[in-house]
Order: structure tokens, then sequence, then C-alpha cells
């Protein structure tokens, strides 16, 4: 068994699934149900734009959120509407490292709050 370095990639994959999965009360046990409230009220966010949101939480606690998202993604796929904006995530993320997130998929983690 001989093993070749295929790609070497410039990204934090940690770092963005810990990202992504702060906003999932489902990972995380914290209600985002004030912030939703205060993103369906704001109607100059459109669905395309980006943002610097952060959800602030104890670093023990958070450092458990990248495995429990990579555990939680593997029980169903994406759905193909926030797939294309997760992607788009990771590839800003490798690009430039911005850890930016498109509003859509802070709408799609509200959506399950209701």
């Amino acid at each position: 068994l001989e093993l070749y370095r295929v790609a070497r990639r410039n990204i934090n994959l940690g770092g963005a699934y810990k990202k992504l999965a702060s906003f999932l009360p489902e990972v995380t046990g914290f209600p985002m149900d004030s912030f939703c409230e205060r993103l369906g009220l704001d109607t100059t966010i459109q669905e395309t734009d980006w943002t610097d949101f952060k959800v602030l939480s104890p670093v023990g606690v958070s450092a458990t959120f990248a495995g429990k998202l990579m555990g939680y993604s593997g029980i169903v796929a994406p759905t193909p509407e926030i797939g294309k904006w997760v992607q788009a995530f990771y590839e800003q993320l490798e690009a430039n490292g911005s850890s930016r997130v498109p509003v859509a998929i802070l709408r799609k983690t509200c959506e399950s709050e209701k």
C-alpha cells in the first residue's frame, strides 16, 4: 500500500466545520430564535449577502461542534438549495481565508427553529 499526496489545499476544515456547526441549535444546544427574529425583520439583508455573524460560546463547549456536525451530516445529505451555499462557503474560505457566511445558510438554520 502506497500513499500519495494528491493535492494540498489551504483550508482549515475543522475551523470551517466549527463555524457552520455553531449555527445549528441541534449541535450547540443554544437557541437561535432571537437572532432569527432580527434576521427576519431586517428587509435590507438579501439571500445572496454574506455576513461576519458569529455565535460566541465557551471554548470547552465549542470544541465539540465540528465533530458533532460531522456526525450530524452523516445522517442525511444537505438539500440542493443549501448544498450550493455550503460549497460556496468552503470555496471562498479557501480562496481568501474569509470566514464570512452566506445569509442563505443562516436563513435555512432559522427555518429549523420554527
